[in-house]
């Protein structure tokens, strides 16, 4: 039988995954569906899935799963169909899943997390296939199986090392999450059909920073958001919430209302930037600020 297994892996399980999504292309990020199977829009269906330990299924099979329940994640199979295995934490994972033939059902017992003396070949591996601890069915988060049919196991291979950013992902050319933003660092968001990661500004027009999956959760300067889209801030305005109101001028500009940015120099001649209409920071080049007055004096 396992024999029979290892043939199947080795002539179907890249084709298939590259048949069926190839052909299917999925929503980003995939939906929580209930159990429901994904209708043709990409949005959750009416018809439930097959197996209940599933979360969503495919708009193509309501065998074959996407997202599952915990503990359980999705594994690809012989048949290339997702199927929900338990997360067993480096230990393998006893299953009757494989023992069947490519007709595929879901009918056998829940999988069986073994002993703590059954542990995967893979540090970064969470189930293995029981009697074959080489063979890795769920990896880390940040790393996903990878079938090597010339020694027949699978290892756990970084996301970013296929897709650039990516720090989740369920395959080499799906990922669930990119690099998000930071202090200092805008982000990413996912690509058309998960692909792979894409600079928030590219994704969305003036993005300063975004969630690492398909958010941007904040403008550039002279931008504020709205409906996931950056929009234009008042004439010389830098900080905003909203179309009616400004919070922080451009430099050269002092908030004169809500609703306004005033130019210093039409306040204070020669002034290159101030507080508001009655003190002056900084001139122009050849003037100097004399305190405490704050005139502005040529030199």
């Amino acid at each position: 039988m396992k024999k029979f297994f290892l043939f199947f892996l080795t002539h179907l399980f890249v084709f298939h995954i590259q048949e069926i999504f190839s052909l299917e292309i999925l929503p980003n990020p995939i939906p929580s569906c209930l159990g429901k199977q994904l209708s043709s829009q990409g949005i959750c269906g009416t018809t439930a899935c097959y197996d209940s330990r599933c979360q969503t299924c495919s708009q193509t099979s309501i065998v074959d799963c996407l997202v599952c329940n915990s503990p359980y994640q999705v594994a690809r199979l012989s048949t290339g169909t997702g199927s929900c295995i338990k997360q067993c934490g480096h230990i393998q994972v006893s299953t009757d899943h494989y023992n069947r033939s490519s007709t595929y059902t879901f009918n056998g017992n829940d999988d069986v997390c073994l002993t703590a003396t059954n542990t995967c070949t893979d540090p970064n591996c969470l189930s293995c296939l029981q009697d074959s601890p080489g063979l890795c069915l769920i990896c880390n988060s940040t790393y996903f199986p990878l079938y090597n049919a010339q020694n027949q196991t699978s290892t756990c291979i970084l996301c970013s090392n296929y897709m650039m950013n990516c720090t989740s992902c369920a395959w080499q050319s799906y990922c669930y999450q990119c690099v998000a933003s930071s202090a200092t660092f805008a982000g990413y968001l996912l690509a058309a059909n998960a692909a792979g990661c894409q600079g928030c500004a590219k994704a969305f027009s003036r993005c300063g920073a975004c969630d690492g999956q398909n958010t941007c959760t904040a403008c550039s300067n002279g931008y504020f958001l709205l409906n996931n889209k950056c929009t234009s801030c008042l004439r010389n305005c830098k900080v905003c919430t909203n179309k009616q109101s400004c919070t922080t001028c451009n430099l050269g500009y002092y908030l004169a209302n809500a609703n306004t940015c005033s130019l210093c120099s039409s306040t204070f001649k020669n002034c290159l930037d101030c507080t508001d209409n009655t003190q002056c920071l900084k001139c122009q080049s050849s003037y100097f600020l004399q305190t405490p007055q704050r005139k502005l004096i040529i030199f």
